[in-house]
């Protein structure tokens, strides 16, 4: 089995108020697989979007302008910009990961219209583990994390935020406070909420995305955040 094959076995995960996950677009296909629409160019009015190349590359525009997206570069869409995932760049799958940030319930996508200046907007990248700082803004921010084999747990309450991990490489160990606990494995990721306390760890050792994601309240919905 590639490593590869599973991807996107996870759903893409799409609620009131948050959304990302896995996408993987074929070589030969017209479109992300499971997606009938294909590609559409469109903004999100005030959120911020993360592509991340989990494995193989993927032509990307903004602005009008096109330009292709490597394997294991994080690219950073700017608020209200016009942009569109046109499919890979070679011969072999596209495994993107996205997040969204806020996902408005009224407002999910649009596709016209787009603000005046808007296309004078583009896409930042940089690559985790190699560049220092990773391009973000005020919903969306990312780290790159490295744990080491049987260090010390790192222990993270979000305060204000949620956050969504991707491993890269390895495996990494979450234990939720209160008991929940699992080994997520390279190409999986886990989406914590508000204000839960976890441990992350490895014994292996692992590199994580960790994105930092403000997303819309969940209406009626009383998170660990809201408690505090």
């Amino acid at each position: 089995m590639s490593e590869t094959s599973g991807w996107a076995s996870d759903p893409f995960f799409f609620t009131e108020a948050a959304r990302g996950g896995p996408w993987v677009w074929h070589p030969g296909d017209p479109g992300f697989a499971g997606e009938p629409l294909g590609p559409v160019r469109h903004v999100h009015d005030d959120a911020g979007e993360y592509y991340y190349m989990y494995r193989g590359a993927g032509i990307v525009e903004t602005g009008g302008q096109e330009f292709v997206l490597e394997e294991g570069q994080l690219g950073y869409i700017p608020p209200d910009a016009p942009h569109n995932f046109l499919g890979p760049a070679e011969d072999e799958d596209a495994c993107l990961f996205c997040v969204i940030a806020p996902n408005f319930p009224q407002s999910k996508w649009r596709v016209k219209d787009f603000l005046p200046g808007s296309e004078s907007l583009r896409m930042a990248v940089a690559t985790p583990f190699v560049d220092d700082e990773l391009p973000g803004g005020d919903t969306l921010a990312a780290h790159a994390l490295e744990l080491a084999p049987g260090a010390p747990p790192r222990e993270l309450t979000p305060a204000g935020f949620e956050v969504v991990y991707l491993v890269v490489e390895g495996a990494l160990e979450l234990a939720l406070h209160g008991g929940l606990h699992g080994t997520i494995a390279a190409g999986t990721y886990v989406h914590v909420r508000d204000g839960m306390r976890h441990e992350l760890g490895s014994a292996e050792g692992c590199r994580v995305l960790r994105m930092d994601c403000a997303f819309a309240a969940w209406s009626g919905v009383e998170t660990a955040g809201d408690a505090a």
